[in-house]
């Protein structure tokens, strides 16, 4: 096996476990220059090895097989069929010196063929067995396009608990099978929303607490997303499908992502596939590949950086003029944070976190808070919701040698807060912050062993997934100040 055999067997090792990288889809770019095509042919790929056993070939013929049915499934995406012949064309010429040069050139003529006239010739049963390979693999990981009865209708809701759906001047409730139209505007509230596009096996989920306007024209599909997040997975498009903020939009022709307006600014998380992400303001653009998160603030620098780990998301909520960073290594958390508080009737924070159902508790040391400003904090917190006036209890501890119990008990109310004052908390710190039913408690530890409690409350929280995590913040937007933290544990009281 050569070693262009072997790093083709390594992606496609890496693609069946789910671990693909942008380093990866960039090298196939290389044989085809073209991001799109270069994902398509990892997922043929992917598929090698099931064509290569249906063909009995080497894993290079099954490759090149595999490259020209693409093209046939294709049909009419001409730019797309030429591309992936051109690649397949200049995969065998790396091969020149191979005595199945011959057969292999036959395989990329009625590729070629296949083209015009839309069938490729059965290679008797073996055809017939690759076939159905092919079919069920489609039917495990795709989703099936959903026809919808009204001839003007661009999409249909799968799935629906309490949105609201407002088109022209009607409102209606959001419910399964619901049709959608151009200009129409989704509401989440309490639970996601997800609903998918006519004729294709485009699906979007609205996040719980989101809204976005539907519109198709001629130049293709858009959503303004006007309060929340999206997350979708986007077949592949003739023309780009925009969702757009107030202050950047993303230009997607198909991939897995999370789109998210935040405060002053967007954030883009690409899980599959690239997207082109661009500043209203200025047209400021970049480039944002599988694994890796793009925020664009309104005044400041577009900033790339990578993929949290599962289960951790993040997010910039409310009044952040610098978005926040945060590099996870194993319970080591290096945060870089800007905001204005987690006070009065709304709150301005970086947050890394995970959602949460009934009780549980979260622990970290703090070792270190670097302020870029007047004062900062890291802290520990859970939340019922991800928009700025959110009830929630939070346990910090601050550059001003303080630790506080902060909470807030209803949506937009006064936040409360007691705990040691200025002067008598000194760093590193170990904070825990624990829920029981309505209960919330904030406790301080030198060890991480014997612990004191600082405060208690009850806070309501209604939904029944909540946000539990690591904040970070600058006072009044100061600047990015760094929180070195470590040790940081969730506990799920439902797991054991």
């Amino acid at each position: 096996m050569t070693s262009r055999d072997e790093r083709i067997e390594y992606l496609v090792e890496r693609h069946t476990r789910g671990a693909l990288d942008a380093d990866d889809i960039i090298e196939f770019e290389e044989l085809c220059q073209d991001p799109q095509v270069a994902y398509d042919l990892v997922e043929a790929l992917a598929e090698q090895r099931e064509w290569q056993r249906a063909f009995k070939k080497s894993p290079h013929d099954a490759f090149v097989e595999v490259v020209v049915e693409r093209s046939r499934r294709a049909g009419s995406s001409g730019k797309f069929l030429r591309s992936v012949t051109e690649a397949a064309q200049r995969e065998i010429d790396t091969r020149d010196a191979e005595p199945r040069l011959k057969s292999r050139r036959r395989l990329l003529k009625r590729g070629r063929a296949a083209r015009r006239s839309f069938w490729f010739p059965a290679v008797l049963a073996a055809g017939l067995a690759a076939a159905v390979l092919a079919f069920a693999y489609l039917q495990k990981h795709t989703e099936q396009p959903v026809a919808v009865s009204h001839a003007e209708a661009i999409a249909q809701i799968i799935s629906a608990n309490d949105g609201q759906i407002l088109h022209e001047s009607t409102q209606s409730s959001a419910q399964a099978n619901a049709a959608l139209f151009s200009g129409t505007t989704l509401v989440s509230q309490s639970s996601p929303l997800r609903f998918q596009f006519a004729g294709e096996s485009t699906s979007v989920e609205l996040q719980p607490n989101s809204k976005l306007i539907l519109k198709s024209g001629g130049t293709g599909k858009r959503m303004e997303l006007l309060q929340g997040s999206v997350s979708a997975s986007v077949a592949p498009q003739k023309q780009p499908l925009v969702i757009a903020t107030d202050f950047a939009e993303a230009k997607v022709l198909g991939t897995e992502f999370r789109f998210a307006h935040e405060g002053d600014s967007a954030r883009l998380q690409v899980d599959k596939g690239r997207v082109l992400l661009s500043r209203t303001k200025d047209g400021a653009s970049i480039e944002v590949g599988a694994g890796q998160v793009a925020v664009a603030p309104a005044d400041v620098s577009i900033a790339l950086s990578m993929k949290l780990p599962a289960p951790w998301e993040q997010i910039d909520i409310g009044n952040v003029r610098q978005p926040g960073s945060v590099v996870i290594l194993d319970a080591r958390f290096s945060m870089r944070a800007c905001g204005t508080d987690i006070w009065e009737k709304s709150d301005g924070f970086y947050f890394v976190y995970q959602p949460l159902e009934g009780d549980g508790e979260i622990v970290a040391r703090v070792n270190e808070i670097r302020s870029a400003g007047e004062w900062a904090l890291a802290g520990l917190m859970i939340r019922e919701t991800l928009t700025p006036d959110s009830v929630h209890a939070t346990m910090m501890a601050t550059t001003q040698l303080k630790a506080k119990l902060r909470r807030r008990v209803t949506p937009a109310g006064t936040t409360l807060s007691t705990g040691p004052s200025a002067g008598n908390v000194t760093l590193p710190k170990w904070l825990k912050l624990t829920r029981s039913g309505d209960v919330f408690k904030g406790f301080l530890s030198d060890d991480g062993r014997t612990w004191t409690l600082v405060d208690q409350d009850k806070v309501r929280m209604q939904s029944q997934t909540v946000y539990i995590g690591i904040v970070g913040l600058t006072v009044d937007n100061g600047g990015l100040s760094t929180m070195l933290l470590d040790s940081v544990t969730v506990r799920d009281a439902r797991k054991p």
